[in-house]
């Protein structure tokens, strides 16, 4: 089974115009990357989203959630089964009006691989923020709470 990771370039991580972290984060499954290996994005918003979403999943036992990347159209899709295993699949398009929607990819792992991951995501940035080595106010409360929450699943 190949592992899932959530890759961070700490060293791409800026501050724009609006007050928002951008830098490379993506998701790998082995040696496959998405939505590529050198993707920029907003790195506090999706993971505040995905922090979100993964506590939804688990508390509300929610069937299937979203989370969409802020660059391009991708997003990936989780569900939770019974035995709390997490499929994961990573999407380009969105099925409205015709448009086509391409899966990349389904992978599932424990939930609990997916929750580790996450936080070890979130905790970089937040001790980035902390340190006053990346000096955002801009959704930190956001993070840090969302974080807080899926420390308790």
């Amino acid at each position: 089974m190949n592992k899932l990771k959530i890759n961070l370039k700490k060293e791409t991580f800026y501050i724009n115009d609006s007050n928002c972290v951008i830098g490379d984060i993506c998701f790998s499954v082995g040696d496959w990357y998405f939505p590529d290996k050198d993707w920029d994005d907003f790195v506090v918003v999706f993971l505040s989203w995905l922090t979100s979403q993964l506590t939804e999943l688990n508390f509300n036992k929610k069937s299937i959630v979203e989370v969409d990347f802020m660059e391009g159209d991708f997003k990936i899709s989780l569900a939770l089964d019974q035995n709390n295993q997490c499929t994961i699949t990573f999407i380009e398009g969105e099925k409205l009006d015709g448009d086509k929607e391409t899966i990349y990819k389904t992978t599932t792992v424990p939930f609990e691989a997916v929750k580790i991951e996450v936080l070890k995501a979130c905790e970089l940035l937040l001790k980035m923020k902390e340190s006053k080595e990346l000096n955002f106010e801009k959704d930190y409360k956001e993070l840090k709470e969302s974080y807080e929450l899926l420390c308790k699943c």
